[in-house]
């Protein structure tokens, strides 16, 4: 779910993105200097957004990865299952060759 949000706030920072530069270019051409300072907000909550998405999509990486190669070499197995269920809201996250490089 928490994969979800953080696509989801990339999305509204691309929003914030778009408007951040139209609203300004708008007030630049009609001479509205409400408008032009908007360019400030809109970057302070696009940058705000994929913190929070980078924040989101790195925390649950090196446990999950600790807790796979743990598993893979411990005899207690379904003991891992039952943590990666409460862990990760029973997602399954696999042992690849990928995670060694």
């Amino acid at each position: 779910m928490l994969n979800e949000l953080a696509h989801f706030s990339l999305n509204i920072a691309l929003g914030f993105a778009v408007l951040g530069t139209i609203i300004p270019l708008l007030g630049a051409t009609l001479r509205r200097s409400s408008w032009m300072q908007l360019a400030s907000v809109f970057a302070l909550l696009q940058f705000l957004l994929v913190a929070f998405t980078f924040g989101v999509l790195t925390r649950f990486r090196p446990i999950a990865i600790f807790i796979g190669r743990f598993c893979l070499w411990s005899a207690h197995a379904r003991l891992c299952d039952i943590g990666f269920l409460f862990a990760f809201g029973g997602a399954q996250l696999p042992y690849t060759q990928a995670d060694d490089l």
